[in-house]
């Protein structure tokens, strides 16, 4: 963590063509010397007063502080002699030696030691952090890349630019988010949209460091912290949903992610936690998924907006095995559903009235709670016959029979299907279109 830190701090001197020892010695936080505080601007608010980000880590500080070099002490990032003992507010996510042993060499001295340099160079990292709060729980990011000049133009030409620098946030996202993964796909997103190519893929090298902390009164509680690599992939799976619609569809996909309510951290438990199997597995919670449908049938009367063909993209730029089910079990989801909403019109639903569409909607969800209590396949595949009679309609079962150790995730999948046909706002069009 410390080593990607340091880029971003060899990134911002190798942008303004600086080097360690033009800073002042004099870490004075409190009115800083105007090197310092120029490093360190990107974290206070545009009339200049310190954000909460700021406060956490300087605020503690009300005098000029100096390191004491200590000619027998060694630097633990570049060797050089002449070091102190590393201090909290260099490096943020330092608490100490057995919160994150990891950060430490072999996990077995007591603490870290640091020059003059390196820690101007630590410093320089702050004008890289994209951070986000709500009440006193602070989400930030960083990235990194192979080398300090390929994360110098990689954040010049697609990062999101720090236009409105507030208290709680130098980079706003979207919508609220309180936690760290959530906000990194907001950023990611903004990212795809500076990427105008169709047809081909990003494929810049970049990772990040995201971390979650809780400030309560002096102390910072590190409720996360992660390094991710290879983001080029979800930067690929941005594009290419948003390349399926003339606008992006990512905000109102985002909202839907999330229960409604007070801001409270466990209204946007299923959104962090979604995005962080993402990141962090390259995979998809089904379960998650499930909640969040039923979540937003229950609450708000729709199926998640645009959450099928997000979960297209997912599949498709990662490669999964399970795309090919996917597809097959919401498609026949999506299919039975419309010919049920038909049978039980009398109708063609183009010809229906609004009142008679939200009668047959009504019986189409209890149906459809009735196959989702379902917890055996024998026992999905009876309700699911019953269904196909009623509606006078037939639909191939083997992709669940041939399949029956995933029979959760085809369910899921299956329940995609035909609540997105329960709640469809397109006329009709053949019953072959499955989106939300």
């Amino acid at each position: 963590m410390i080593e990607y830190w340091l880029q971003n701090g060899d990134a911002y001197l190798l942008e303004n063509n600086l080097k360690p020892e033009d800073i002042s010695l004099e870490f004075q936080i409190r009115d800083p010397p105007e090197q310092i505080r120029d490093i360190l601007e990107p974290l206070l608010q545009n009339n200049g007063k310190a954000t909460i980000f700021f406060n956490s880590y300087f605020k503690q500080l009300t005098r000029k502080t100096r390191f004491k070099e200590s000619k027998t002490k060694t630097c633990s990032i570049c060797g050089n002699k002449g070091a102190d003992k590393i201090k909290g507010w260099i490096f943020p996510f330092i608490i100490d030696k057995n919160k994150f042993p990891n950060l430490y060499p072999h996990g077995k001295i007591e603490s870290l030691n640091l020059c003059r340099n390196c820690a101007v160079r630590s410093f320089a990292a702050y004008h890289n952090v994209y951070f986000t709060a709500q009440r006193d729980y602070i989400s930030f990011v960083i990235f990194y890349s192979d080398t300090p000049k390929d994360l110098n133009e990689f954040l010049k030409t697609y990062a999101p630019k720090r236009v409105s620098r507030e208290y709680y946030y130098n980079w706003r996202a979207p919508d609220v988010v309180f936690f760290p993964h959530e906000y990194l796909a907001t950023v990611l997103n903004e990212i795809s949209e500076k990427i105008k190519i169709e047809a081909e893929l990003f494929e810049k090298r970049t990772g990040a460091l995201i971390f979650g902390v809780s400030v309560r009164g002096n102390k910072k509680i590190f409720e996360f912290a992660e390094v991710l690599s290879n983001l080029s992939e979800f930067i690929n799976i941005f594009l290419v949903f948003k390349n399926k619609y003339p606008r992006n569809p990512f905000y109102q996909l985002f909202r839907g992610l999330r229960k409604d309510g007070e801001v409270k951290p466990d209204l946007f438990i299923w959104r962090n936690l979604f995005f962080k199997k993402l990141f962090k597995y390259r995979d998809i919670d089904w379960n998650i998924v499930e909640n969040i449908l039923f979540y937003n049938i229950r609450e708000r009367n729709q199926t998640p907006p645009f959450l099928h063909p997000f979960l297209l993209s997912v599949m498709e730029v990662l490669r999964m095995g399970d795309k090919e089910l996917y597809e097959k079990a919401s498609t026949l989801g999506y299919r039975l559903g419309m010919e049920t909403l038909r049978k039980e019109l009398g109708k063609k639903i183009e010809e229906a009235s609004k009142d008679e569409i939200d009668r047959a909607r009504k019986k189409l969800v209890q149906r459809i709670y009735e196959l989702k209590r379902k917890r055996t396949l024998e026992e999905f595949l009876d309700s699911l016959n019953t269904l196909q009679l009623s509606a006078e309609s037939e639909i191939d079962d083997r992709p669940f029979r041939e399949n029956e150790k995933i029979f959760y995730k085809l369910k899921v999948f299956f329940l995609i299907g035909i609540s997105n046909a329960a709640f469809s706002k397109m006329k009709e069009k053949g019953g072959d279109r499955n989106e939300s």
